[in-house]
């Protein structure tokens, strides 16, 4: 009596084995969508209905709290009327009668029964348990009779509810009413007959649960429950989602024309392009095919248009020229470090071809690319990110950061992805999807990953293998239009400044991705060191870690040069001043880096040590001397402070 898997999803054989082997089934997950049963598309509550009559069920009864009680049929109302109005009589070897069954009026009016208190003697009592009753009165009437009628077994009955998490206010605390359904509901499942005549004989009176949410159903009525099989409703299959173009690609923008051959060939593309689409969401493409005139044989601007809005995709406008030009700019912005750029460059290469390893059901939805950042602190990692950015998409306003030292507690999670029904701030969405949703074409970029609790770097799985997150809310943010780009300081606390200048890249990069190994492969030990035990994490970001040199005393000089060169864009921009210096100025700059431990802060204190040195004095000039505009300024240093046009800046 199971479905047949050809017309069929794939999920509703197994709701059919659980029914045959005489438990109760729970459907949970994609409960919304549609599914296939015997080649029409349902919605899993419909499938479970037409399932039941299609076995010979004599009554199908579905409850839910928006209508209550219903029946397909009239006759099948009538025929429960007259199962559910009867007293339950103890049968012949029934060592007692089922307790709880005496009536369904008295059940919902506080009646004894199984799991349930003696009626209230007081007035006061009476009065609550009235008001309850008054409020509960449909649900609960409803679901007492459903258990007076799957405990006899003269007549084959299936239940079907709908909704069950709405039933209660949470999976752990319920209130005197809802502590009285779902002791119903449990006794509904244990005494549940088997049925004694007709072609159902020695099969079970059936019990679907149908829920979206598991989460917010009392685990009770589920765990460790030998009495019910979970039952996951996935997203469509690969077969299912074929065979949905097979059937409708036709009814689309130009599908009308497609050859058999080429409707076969186009499938292929549409099948991967669309990983984790429910069937609506295919209906819904088909239907902007049509209104955006968007032929279906374009699949891919299709999916486009569909997931973020855009047909056009910036990563397909990367050519040659611009990937070298990216190179060429990338080196000057972020000074000494060419194999970081190298390895951006040809992340971008690979974005623009598509071209991967994994096969394409799985490679579609994945982001355009994931790298990790490692080195010492104030080497030009977020710098880099941010000229990626604009390399890629023409600005910098595609580059997102978050700090993930804000995400160190387990709950915080919540904050990327959004609060879960029922908390604070449910209505808000999470930082990060929202921010995908609305920016689709982005660079992310998480600031010291290593700061973050695991749990967060969970959700970084998922987005790696997957490449979407569903928020709180339910909508689904897609990361396949995005980069992400990881930064950890790993590896600086155990590396000294003064040896690392003795060191090879080489070396220095041995130095950090084994600190990175540690770090995610190795389990926590008890005397606080150890790694974090996410060795799947490590090897998703394979061979993205890129390392990124320690200062070096040569490239002093040029990172000066480059914060001197935005001071005189500044200056001219501000004060229509035309800014110089000469090398005694970068020679200064050398000089102050290599005291003390400034080297160890990089390329961040070379900047803190200009704003203080130069800047302070230089402003102080511009506020005192007030030049017109189009003069020339000179900065140099001869044995003393800084010098302007050859002079001493003047006291303020």
């Amino acid at each position: 009596m199971s479905p047949d898997t050809a017309t069929s999803s794939a999920w509703t054989r197994e709701h059919g084995r659980a029914l045959n082997q005489g438990r109760h089934a729970l459907l949970h997950g994609n409960v919304l969508d549609q599914c296939l049963y015997k080649g029409k598309y349902l919605t899993p509550a419909e499938y479970v209905v037409r399932h039941a009559m299609d076995a010979g069920y004599a009554i199908v009864a579905i409850l839910n709290l928006a209508d209550g009680l219903t029946f397909p049929t009239e006759e099948m109302r009538q025929e429960f009327e007259r199962i559910t109005s009867l007293r339950h009589q103890p049968e012949a070897g029934d060592q007692q009668a089922l307790p709880g069954l005496a009536g369904a009026d008295d059940a919902a009016a506080g009646g004894a029964g199984a799991g349930q208190e003696t009626r209230p003697t007081t007035r006061a009592a009476r009065r609550g348990s009235q008001a309850t009753a008054t409020r509960f009165m449909p649900i609960l009437d409803g679901m007492c009779r459903l258990r007076r009628a799957v405990a006899q077994s003269e007549v084959p009955v299936a239940v079907v509810i709908c909704g069950p998490e709405r039933l209660f206010s949470g999976p752990d605390h319920h209130g005197e009413d809802e502590r009285r359904l779902l002791a119903v509901m449990q006794s509904m499942q244990q005494e549940a007959a088997f049925i004694k005549h007709g072609p159902l004989s020695g099969r079970r009176n059936a019990i679907t649960l149908v829920t979206g949410q598991l989460g917010l159903l009392p685990t009770c009525l589920y765990q460790d429950n030998p009495f019910v099989a979970l039952v996951q409703v996935p997203r469509p299959s690969q077969g299912e989602r074929r065979a949905y173009f097979m059937r409708f690609s036709r009814n689309s923008h130009g599908g009308g024309e497609l050859m058999p051959a080429e409707m076969e060939q186009i499938s292929d593309q549409f099948v991967a392009s669309t990983e984790g689409f429910m069937h609506w969401e295919l209906e819904a493409m088909r239907r902007t095919s049509i209104a955006e005139k968007i032929d279906i044989r374009n699949v891919r601007d299709l999916v486009m248009f569909f997931r973020y809005g855009e047909r056009e995709d910036p990563w397909e406008k990367i050519s040659a020229a611009r990937i070298q030009e990216a190179r060429t700019v990338l080196s000057q912005r972020v000074v000494g470090q060419p194999h970081a750029v190298e390895a951006v460059a040809s992340m971008l290469l690979r974005a623009n071809t598509g071209l991967s390893v994994t096969p394409p059901s799985g490679s579609e939805g994945q982001p355009k690319g994931n790298l990790v950042f490692v080195g010492p602190t104030g080497v030009g990692k977020s710098e880099l990110a941010k000229g990626a950015s604009a390399s890629v998409f023409g600005n910098e306003e595609a580059y997102f950061r978050l700090d993930m030292s804000e995400y160190a507690e387990a709950h915080s999670a919540e904050r990327m992805t959004g609060s879960p029904p029922g908390y604070v701030g449910h209505e808000n969405g999470g930082h990060l999807t929202n921010r995908v949703r609305e920016r689709p074409f982005s660079l992310l970029l998480f600031d010291e990953i290593e700061k973050a609790h695991p749990r967060i770097l969970d959700k970084f799985l998922q987005v790696l293998e997957d490449g979407r997150l569903t928020d709180g809310l339910g909508q689904t943010a897609y990361f396949g239009q995005t980069v992400l780009i990881f930064t950890s300081n790993i590896g600086t606390a155990t590396l000294d400044p003064h040896e690392a200048q003795e060191m090879t890249y080489e070396e220095v990069g041995d130095h950090f991705l084994t600190a990175v190994h540690t770090f995610f492969a190795e389990p926590p030990r008890a005397d606080g060191t150890g790694g974090i035990g996410r060795p799947e994490l490590l090897n998703r970001l394979g061979d993205g870690i890129v390392v990124f040199d320690v200062l070096r005393e040569e490239h002093v000089r040029g990172i000066a040069a480059k914060f001197l060169g935005s001071l005189a864009q500044n200056l001219r921009r501000r004060h229509d001043v035309d800014m110089t210096y000469d090398e005694s100025v970068t020679d200064w700059v050398r000089t102050w880096m290599a005291e003390g431990d400034n080297m160890l802060f990089g390329g961040r204190r070379i900047k803190t040590l200009i704003e203080t040195r130069i800047v302070t004095p230089l402003s102080r000039w511009v506020f005192v001397t007030e030049p017109r505009p189009g003069q020339e300024v000179a900065l140099s240093v001869n044995g003393g402070p800084l010098l302007v046009n050859g002079q001493p800046v003047p006291a303020s």
